[in-house]
């Protein structure tokens, strides 16, 4: 026959029996799904930077782009460097049409669409003087020909001059 406080204790075992395996569960929960977690959350992170960090374009492709290649080494021959020279339009080797304007702004045209947009300076002591920062992460340094017909320089992707673009 049991005594009368034996029920009890028998309840209370088997309820810190429970308990105990509760923790145990969540404990375990905790140290594999935990890791997995954190591993899921830098998978997405680097997967948003990947999509939204700027790429240079591809060249696979010759017949789209079409330019001369200039050897970075040595400094381009008959470079203007009146500021004024800059301002209008120019037409990109892959059809763009890139604007600059006299209060330090460009825009970039597809068509009829607006493809991008930034800034423009001008450094006379860079061997590539023109500096145009886009919106979309791109940077490029290039000289204007001498006659002020031609762009010609690269972006911070190469050191060969890539973009060779007539005045409109």
């Amino acid at each position: 026959m049991q005594r009368p406080d034996q029920w009890m204790w028998d309840y209370s075992v088997e309820q810190d029996i429970r308990y105990k395996r509760n923790l145990l569960k969540k404990i375990f929960k905790f140290l594999i799904l935990g890791p997995l977690i954190i591993i899921f959350i830098l998978f997405i992170i680097g997967l948003i930077m990947t999509v939204f960090t700027p790429h240079p374009p591809s060249s696979s492709n010759p017949a789209v782009h079409p330019l001369p290649q200039v050897n970075p080494t040595e400094s381009p021959i008959g470079m203007s460097t009146n500021i004024n020279d800059i301002l209008g339009s120019w037409k990109w080797g892959d059809g763009q049409i890139v604007t600059f304007y006299s209060d330090g702004t460009m825009k970039s045209y597809v068509g009829q669409s607006l493809f991008n947009h930034g800034s423009w300076e001008f450094n006379e002591s860079l061997k590539y003087p023109f500096i145009a920062r886009w919106q979309n992460g791109f940077i490029d340094n290039f000289v204007i020909s001498s006659d002020g017909k031609y762009l010609i320089g690269h972006n911070q992707w190469t050191t060969i001059d890539t973009t060779y673009a007539p005045k409109l």
